[in-house]
């Protein structure tokens, strides 16, 4: 009887462990979603500031510049899910109120002299640029990837668009 029970319990741990692990590069602090992939960028996006793989990003980090090659349509449900090693995970929201802990639109245009220093140059011209804010500031000492989510999908952000580390 005993033995049985060690044997469940360790089957039980077996396949926790088990489901604790993903495939591709998502993490287990993204919200599930529908379980369908979110995809890859549209419009060629490309992370500008923090600049991507950046170490040593001021700690009270509050924004993603991003570029597209095109301008986002009008209702689009796009945002970044930042994901910190502390644990916390937060949607990116627009300046204009948009949501807070939820996924929503959450690019607002921006003119390229108001993307922070130092910042990575568009690989393609006329650049549409567009800022996005974190909710709480990132804070120090953390490794951060921002993750594409597109919320009118309901899908899972599967997809590091970017990744950077805070001093």
């Amino acid at each position: 009887m005993k033995r049985s029970i060690g044997v469940f319990f360790g089957t039980l741990a077996a396949a926790a462990t088990l489901a604790a692990c993903n495939n591709g590069n998502n993490n287990n602090n993204i919200p599930p979603g529908t379980g369908t992939n979110c995809g890859q960028p549209p419009f060629n996006m490309e992370v500008l500031y923090p600049k991507p793989n950046h170490r040593g990003v001021p700690p009270n980090v509050g924004e993603v510049v991003v570029a597209f090659n095109q301008t986002l349509p009008s209702g689009n449900q796009y945002d970044l899910w930042a994901n910190q090693s502390n644990g916390q995970a937060q949607y990116t929201t627009n300046i204009n109120g948009g949501p807070v802990y939820g996924p929503g639109s959450g690019f607002t245009t921006v003119q390229e002299s108001k993307i922070p220093i130092p910042h990575a140059t568009p690989t393609y011209a006329n650049p549409k640029y567009y800022l996005t804010l974190f909710p709480q500031p990132v804070g120090p000492a953390q490794a951060v990837n921002l993750y594409w989510n597109d919320a009118g999908l309901n899908c899972s952000p599967n997809v590091i668009v970017s990744s950077f580390s805070t001093k």
